[in-house]
C-alpha cells in the first residue's frame, strides 16, 4: 500500500504492526498522535510560509496554524526587521523605553504577538516568515506536505502510538527512536540548507525526492 494519502497510511499501519484487531477509530487516533508530535517537533523548510499582518496595537492575534517564528519585518521604507525577545523582555522594554514611532521587538506570547516598545506610529503592516502547521487529514484521499515528502515519518509515529497503546514497550521504543531520529535528521539538514545554501543530493531516510 502506497503511503501517499491518508487512506494509504491508515491501511499500512496494521500491516506493519501485524495486528488485525484495530478499529478505524483507533488507527485514526494513532495518526492524530503522530500528527500532533510532528507539529510540535518538526521545523522543516516545508512548513515555512509568509503572510502579512497588520499592527493594530501592542498585541495582535497570530496567523492561523502558527507554530514558530523565523523572522518579521515592518513594511516601512526602508524595511525594518524586528528583533525577537521573550514576553517578559517585551514588557520590560515597554516599561523602560519611551514609546517610538514603530516597535523594535516582537515576542510570541501564547496565541498572540506582543510588540515593544509601545509605538505611536500610524497603523502599518509587517511580513512574517514562520512555521505553519501541516494541513489536517481525515478523508482517504487527503495528504499534506509532510506526508508527501516524508511518508515514513507519519508511519513511524503512528506505530509508536499503536505499540504504546498495546503496551508493547520494546516496539514502542523501537519506532519511537526511528520517529525521533528522522525528525532530528530533517531538522538538522534543513538548518544546514538555510545556513550554507548548498543543495542536498542525498535523500533523507524515509523521504521522497
Amino acid at each position: 500500500m502506497a503511503l501517499t494519502t491518508y487512506g494509504g497510511l491508515i491501511a499500512a499501519i496494521p500491516l506493519w504492526a501485524t495486528y488485525t484487531d484495530l478499529s478505524a477509530a483507533q488507527l485514526g487516533e494513532f495518526v492524530a498522535w503522530a500528527d500532533q508530535e510532528i507539529a510540535r517537533r518538526l521545523r522543516s523548510n516545508l512548513l515555512l510560509t509568509s503572510s502579512t499582518v497588520t499592527l493594530t496595537g501592542e498585541t495582535i492575534s497570530q496567523p492561523t496554524g502558527f507554530l514558530a517564528m523565523r523572522r518579521m519585518y515592518l513594511n516601512t521604507t526602508p524595511r525594518k526587521e524586528l528583533q525577537t525577545t521573550t514576553p517578559e523582555g517585551a514588557m520590560d522594554l515597554s516599561s523602560r523605553i519611551v514609546s517610538g514611532t514603530y516597535p523594535s521587538h516582537i515576542a510570541v506570547e501564547g496565541t498572540t504577538f506582543r510588540f515593544a516598545p509601545i509605538f505611536t506610529g500610524i497603523t502599518t503592516t509587517a511580513t512574517a516568515l514562520y512555521y505553519k502547521r501541516q494541513a489536517a487529514m481525515s478523508a482517504d484521499s487527503d495528504t499534506n506536505v509532510v506526508l508527501d515528502a516524508y511518508p515514513y515519518l507519519y508511519l513511524y509515529g503512528a506505530l509508536e502510538a499503536l505499540f504504546s497503546f498495546k503496551e508493547d514497550d520494546n516496539n514502542a521504543d523501537r519506532y519511537g527512536q526511528k520517529f525521533g531520529a528522522l525528525i532530528e535528521d530533517i531538522n538538522t539538514r534543513d538548518a544546514k540548507d538555510v545556513t550554507s545554501g548548498a543543495l542536498q543530493s542525498t535523500p533523507y531516510q524515509g523521504g521522497v525526492i
